[in-house]
């Protein structure tokens, strides 16, 4: 009886073992063992695809029969692909929490820099020499919003930790899913006071008071009212909070939100190393959303399509950036690099939006004849918005391939704290 009873007692101790026991497969190994976080990416990942699919298919429909077939053509594209990048997540879900090493990227990064000029020729073709728009303009499109985004991707996991894959597609699709419609819709609150602001503005100027009333009674949609409002927009006070708007507000409310990819691991183990390289692949997962939707089919789509080409660069160096500090202050206290990173990467994205902001003002400049903005010094502002474009391409590029190897060794070398 007493060791009837001893026997019993053993059972019970390892009854939790046993449960946590998975049968072996006859290939060896060990089924996949589903946990919250696979069941969360693949229910994700079925509603983006869902609404990606759902969408992309009623502006297909309306492509057929609407007015602007191209342009709709290219966001029933945008969305498709928007929706279809859901199904790694719902692949990666299912396949478990197993745990093992995953390959960092071959040279992917070649292959991107060689599609993204075969997008822009097909553009080209498509937009310009009118050749086969509906067919080559939605390849096109996303092609050349998905090649930058593909080199960024590839150099960040080349230099970066390993991550497993179900992590770097929640990271990702955290970037391009979640944080576009929540900054979306807090600039657009924050546009109320921008407003009220420059009614003010306007209303303490002779010339802007004169111009605002003038609007106001014209015939809407008429040649008059858009060259009232063509003059509007060129009254200091516009320009002032328009540039005021756009290199600063919006830096400071994307970059805060692009954190938003490494929130639920900030209580878990992850290195340096780790929360850069989430932080790159979620403002990759931005950028690709920006330059699905920002850019508008026509003559200058090509133009558009150059000029973003170095977005992803600063967009994922940047959230790299905020989500290292991040990291440091939540898990280390270090509350100084968390400071001191988030402001770096709000000055780095208002200076691209300036710089970007001084090549769209010389043209501007040049075709408007109105006293307030002299042609030479908004040429000059276009030249110096230009070269300020490329040294912060080049300067994040440095960035993503210095800095997360780097801090992956660092955070490996560092002791852990117990």
């Amino acid at each position: 009886m007493p060791l009837l009873q001893s026997l019993e007692s053993v059972q019970v101790h390892l009854a939790p073992i046993d449960e946590s026991i998975r049968p072996i497969s006859a290939s060896g190994t060990l089924p996949p063992k589903r946990d919250a976080w696979g069941l969360f990416l693949i229910i994700a990942g079925s509603l983006g695809l869902g609404f990606g699919l759902l969408i992309s298919a009623v502006l297909a429909i309306f492509s057929l029969f609407g007015q602007q077939p191209i342009a709709l053509g290219v966001e029933a594209a945008a969305f498709l692909a928007l929706g279809l990048l859901g199904a790694p997540a719902i692949y990666w879900g299912a396949k478990g929490s197993a745990k093992r090493a995953e390959r960092k990227p071959d040279r992917v990064w070649v292959l991107a820099m060689l599609l993204y000029p075969l997008a822009l020729f097909l553009g080209a073709l498509a937009f310009e020499a009118g050749t086969l728009p509906r067919l080559l303009g939605p390849i096109a499109h996303i092609l050349a919003a998905g090649a930058p985004v593909l080199f960024v991707v590839s150099i960040s996991l080349s230099r970066g930790p390993l991550l497993s894959a179900r992590r770097r597609w929640a990271h990702f699709l955290a970037g391009l899913w979640v944080t576009p419609p929540l900054a979306l819709t807090i600039e657009l609150i924050s546009l109320v006071p921008l407003g009220l602001l420059m009614i003010l503005g306007l209303a303490l100027t002779p010339d802007g008071e004169a111009l605002f009333r003038e609007l106001l009674a014209v015939e809407i949609g008429s040649e008059q009212q858009i060259e009232l409002a063509t003059r509007l927009i060129s009254q200091p006070i516009v320009i002032l909070l328009g540039v005021g708007m756009l290199s600063g507000v919006v830096p400071i409310i994307e970059e805060l939100l692009k954190s938003l990819t490494i929130w639920p691991l900030l209580t878990r183990p992850m290195t340096s190393g780790q929360a850069f390289l989430g932080g790159t692949l979620g403002g990759a997962g931005y950028s690709l959303f920006e330059s699905l939707f920002l850019p508008q089919v026509g003559e200058e789509w090509v133009l558009t399509m150059v000029a973003r080409g170095g977005t992803p660069l600063i967009h994922a160096f940047n959230a790299g950036l905020v989500c290292w500090g991040l990291a440091e202050g939540v898990r280390r206290k270090r509350w100084l690099l968390c400071a001191g990173t988030y402001i770096l990467a709000v000055g780095l994205h208002g200076l691209w939006n300036l710089s970007a902001i001084g090549i769209g003002l010389s043209g501007l400049g040049l075709d408007l004849e109105t006293g307030y903005l002299d042609p030479v010094l908004m040429s000059t502002l276009g030249y110096l918005g230009l070269l300020g474009l490329l040294g912060l391409a080049v300067g994040s590029l440095a960035g993503l391939i210095w800095l997360p190897a780097r801090l992956d060794a660092e955070g490996r070398a560092r002791p852990r704290r117990t």
